[in-house]
């Protein structure tokens, strides 16, 4: 399996992101969805698939992803508050 790792900007130029989910919905397939995560650090990241632990909210791209990639997107929280 190949591991990309992607800027927010690289990732919304690749994918397209459309739409943003509380939960996971029901009518998008899978390889057009994201789950946005929050990391042991405190960080968030997308991760392409659908995933459980940790998850935050679900995100529906145009573009889908191919089977045997697996992408990160750790995104800049920096300057936002709680």
């Amino acid at each position: 399996m190949n591991h990309t790792y992607l800027t927010e900007e690289q990732w919304e130029q690749q994918f397209k992101p459309l739409v943003t989910y509380d939960t996971l919905p029901d009518n998008v397939p899978e390889h057009h969805l994201w789950t946005l995560m929050e990391g042991l650090d405190g960080g968030l990241a997308y991760a392409n698939g659908i995933h459980f632990v940790n998850a935050l909210t679900y995100c529906e791209c145009e573009v889908p992803w191919r089977d045997g990639e697996e992408y990160s997107v750790e995104l800049d929280t920096e300057g936002l508050e709680d």
